[in-house]
């Protein structure tokens, strides 16, 4: 809830910022390479960037 707030999210898009953080977290922890964050949105993936998380746009690749 607190990621909706404070990002302006819509309600699953702040649960899969959430579910990103946690798993990129467990990686660090476990010295395995950072979770790539993929989405085509531009908002989300500000967030997710924000949060440290490598992102990537599919929309980007033809």
């Amino acid at each position: 809830m607190v990621l909706a707030q404070v990002y302006g999210l819509r309600s699953y898009d702040a649960v899969q910022l959430g579910a990103g953080r946690a798993v990129n977290a467990l990686c660090i922890a476990n010295s395995l390479p950072l979770v790539t964050f993929v989405s085509a949105d531009s908002e989300l993936n500000a967030a997710a960037a924000s949060k440290g998380l490598l992102v990537e746009n599919p929309n980007n690749y033809p």
